[in-house]
């Protein structure tokens, strides 16, 4: 390969991989948005009329926070809820729960995109690590991602982000859980898709 064609693919790759870690980053945060929406209606439609105290509640807390306290305002505002409702509820928290935890490891790693050997000539994927102490002593965590890696947690992500602004609505103009959404071999979805 010749040196000018290498930097060229040593660019485009490292480019791709650092739009793939941006764009999940940006998902995820669709997510947080979605539950603090909800959040916020859901004390909008219970008498708190001023957006800014709901913000100021929510602004603080973190992601596993405002997970586990969308669920409940999920479970407070709506009505009478079957229990195959509220396990439909708790799977798709779960399932936030999970992302969380896949953001956490992605963004709190230390990436070496672009690192590569003067005889390389692919860099479509990245190493990273992450150290984590445990009770036997340090853990050290190596992963290596390509665009597809990261691509698929942000497609989850949009998936996550969409069913909690359709578990919103519910809040917003009523009816039942189980009439817009189904449990499809343990995957919650919206009748609609």
């Amino acid at each position: 390969m010749e040196p000018q064609e290498r930097e060229l693919k040593y660019q485009k790759q490292t480019q791709e991989l650092y739009a793939a870690v941006g764009k999940f980053a940006v998902k995820f945060e669709h997510v947080r948005h979605a539950m603090d929406e909800a959040i916020i209606l859901a004390l909008y439609k219970n008498g708190v009329s001023n957006q800014n105290i709901a913000l100021s509640l929510i602004a603080p807390m973190s992601a596993e926070q405002l997970r586990q306290a969308w669920e409940s305002v999920i479970y407070e505002a709506t009505e009478s809820l079957t229990d195959d409702e509220r396990k439909l509820v708790h799977s798709v928290s779960i399932r936030i729960q999970q992302l969380i935890t896949d953001r956490n490891n992605i963004l709190h790693r230390t990436w070496f995109v672009g690192w590569a050997s003067s005889a390389d000539e692919d860099f479509s994927s990245t190493s990273g690590y992450k150290v984590k102490n445990t009770g036997k002593g340090v853990e050290f965590k190596v992963e290596n991602y390509t665009v597809a890696n990261f691509d698929n947690h942000s497609a989850v992500a949009d998936e996550l982000a969409n069913l909690v602004r359709g578990l919103c609505s519910i809040i917003i103009y009523g009816g039942r859980i189980s009439d817009n959404f189904v449990m499809d071999n343990g995957i919650v979805r919206r009748r609609s898709d």
